[in-house]
């Protein structure tokens, strides 16, 4: 009897053991560097609609049963151009990046050739620097769409006007804009981005109101989603990360995890650094050592952070049953190739922030 009270007793004190030694996430934002490094000048950016709309007739595919619907629902594509300047627009502000944004609120484009790209006339470029202080232009050059739509019905559906239907459909477009200097004729950068939507789901709709609502919603949603894409390649932007510390039973490593959630990182670091020399285990040092790697970029100091992430996994890689770590040792090389360009894009930073 008193074995198995002395075998449940330490099965319970394993386990209390066990699960005081545990890995905390937790998730930072960081920022990351725009796609293009305007001038510092550039602050006052007017932009422009530089596009023709899309001939709804062409790159739009609707079927039924996988037969095209001969009589189309008309869509009209006029305002998703506007959707995304509003949007590329909201984005550039709520950066703070830049100290002015405008919009000027008249297409520039005369002609009705919506497949070319024609650059901004230097005129026109003149023109909107006379008006007032602007120092850049954004211009939206093209926005084209190619929507394939097939709604189905079930065996028992004898016509399209049937309630209960299955819709398989995906859009896809692509937005190409042009960035112009104070004083330069010729665009400073031009980029096109992309995106796409998919659905693939029953609904419940008449033909009508399905193949109206989803084309709406394909068109709009892409071309909110393109201005923001479009904002990230002229502003910084923020990403969420997360990251882990290991703690365990032990009043110093309770401690320094403290010292940890309430960002006191000098601390927390002191601490880790006494308790990884008292170690004399491979696998405890390596858990320790990545504490020191996190505590050490959360004080921005990256080379120290790097260091300590390479300490980790070679401690890792020491340990006689390394195979067992082989998720750890590759966290932790991804952990450094983050870090590292994490120094990179700090650079680059920098110099779009002026800072250098």
């Amino acid at each position: 009897m008193k074995n198995i009270i002395g075998k449940i007793l330490f099965i319970i004190f394993l386990t209390i053991f066990i699960s005081c030694q545990s890995v905390r996430r937790f998730e930072i934002e960081i920022q990351e560097p725009a796609t293009i490094t305007l001038p510092v000048s550039a602050q006052n950016i007017l932009i422009l609609n530089n596009a023709v709309p899309q001939s709804a007739d062409l790159g739009i595919e609707l079927k039924w049963n996988g037969r095209p619907v001969e009589q189309k629902p008309k869509l009209t594509l006029d305002s998703t151009l506007w959707w995304t300047i509003f949007s590329l627009s909201d984005k550039l502000k709520e950066s703070d990046f830049l100290d002015e944004i405008f919009i000027y609120r008249d297409s520039i484009r005369t002609n009705k050739d919506w497949m070319v790209i024609t650059p901004l006339p230097k005129e026109i470029q003149d023109e909107f620097y006379e008006r007032e202080d602007y120092d850049a232009l954004i211009t939206i050059d093209r926005l084209l769409y190619v929507i394939d739509e097939d709604v189905k019905g079930a065996a028992s559906v004898q016509s399209i006007s049937e309630k209960w239907l299955t819709v398989d459909a995906k859009a896809n477009a692509i937005l190409t804009c042009s960035i112009y200097l104070y004083g330069n004729e010729k665009p400073f950068k031009s980029f096109t981005i992309s995106d796409s939507l998919l659905i693939k789901s029953p609904v419940y709709s008449d033909s009508v109101g399905i193949f109206n609502y989803l084309q709406e919603y394909f068109v709009n949603n892409l071309a909110l989603t393109l201005g923001e894409k479009a904002a990230s390649y002229i502003v910084p932007t923020w990403k969420t990360v997360e990251r882990i510390i290991h703690t365990d039973y032990q009043a110093r490593m309770k401690e320094a995890y403290s010292y940890s959630q309430a960002q006191k990182w000098e601390k927390a670091e002191s601490l880790w650094e006494t308790e990884y020399e008292k170690k004399n285990k491979s696998v405890e040092k390596a858990k320790i050592a990545l504490n020191l790697a996190v505590a050490n970029e959360m004080q921005d100091k990256f080379e120290s952070a790097i260091s300590w992430a390479n300490k980790a996994e070679q401690h890792f890689l020491e340990d006689r049953n390394s195979s067992q770590y082989a998720e750890e040792i590759t966290f932790i090389s991804q952990y450094i190739l983050e870090l590292q360009k994490r120094i990179q894009h700090n650079l680059l930073l920098d110099m779009q922030w002026g800072r250098r």
